[in-house]
């Protein structure tokens, strides 16, 4: 018996099942957004820095102080420096920078054994290491970048982190707190984190396209801020 399918049929249909498979497909390979009780499980984790970064920023400093030192003092926070001890070795040559005293591996440890700070930083090895860490400091920049852009990360995060607490105690010293007020609040934690960094960031963006966003839902919604 003849299939009573026309040809033409034939040739312009897609296989069967195959649109339905496509976009099942498609689906299959959609990244759903994570909720928020998600987020807030995943929170507890190391917060960003690059140790070979710092290595090679300081390597950079000890070898070419001279140009280098002058600029960090105004464009590179210590507080970019997440290792302590690391932290402490640039403060130590700001200092010497300062009072124009020889950044060598020689005078730098021997002060630094003088005011009982070099076995808390990892003793001689760390200066020596340091100062052969790079061979090229052609790439100076390129690791203070890195240095600022983790810096930048960690201060966001603490300014987050400093919200989210407030929110979840939002009320409980008085009942009647205003919620604008948290928004407030909210904002400046992140400007502040900000203005620790030394990149001149434009977020009017952010803070106040979510506070718009926020003031928008209260009003469809018809809750009062």
């Amino acid at each position: 018996m003849a299939d009573p399918t026309p040809d033409f049929a034939l040739q312009t249909a897609p296989p069967v099942g195959s649109e339905g498979a496509a976009e099942t497909k498609k689906k299959s390979f959609r990244k759903e957004e994570p909720s928020t009780e998600e987020l807030l499980k995943s929170v507890d984790r190391q917060l960003p820095y690059s140790l070979d970064a710092e290595k090679g920023v300081l390597s950079c400093l000890l070898q070419d102080p001279a140009d280098r030192l002058a600029e960090c003092r105004s464009t590179l926070p210590a507080g970019c420096f997440y290792h302590l001890p690391h932290k402490t070795l640039y403060e130590k040559l700001l200092e010497f920078y300062d009072r124009n005293l020889p950044i060598d591996p020689v005078a730098l440890t021997q002060t630094l054994r003088d005011q009982g700070i070099l076995d808390r930083i990892g003793g001689p090895g760390l200066i020596t290491d340091l100062f052969t860490f790079i061979t090229v400091t052609g790439h100076y920049e390129y690791y203070k970048k890195i240095l600022l852009d983790k810096y930048t990360l960690r201060q966001l995060i603490d300014a987050c982190t400093r919200n989210i607490h407030q929110v979840y105690d939002h009320g409980r010293e008085e009942l009647e707190d205003d919620v604008s007020i948290l928004i407030d609040h909210a904002e400046q934690h992140v400007d502040i984190g900000f203005n620790h960094c030394t990149y001149k960031v434009a977020h009017l963006s952010g803070c106040q396209q979510w506070r718009n966003r926020v003031y928008l839902e209260h009003a469809i919604t018809g809750i009062g801020l």
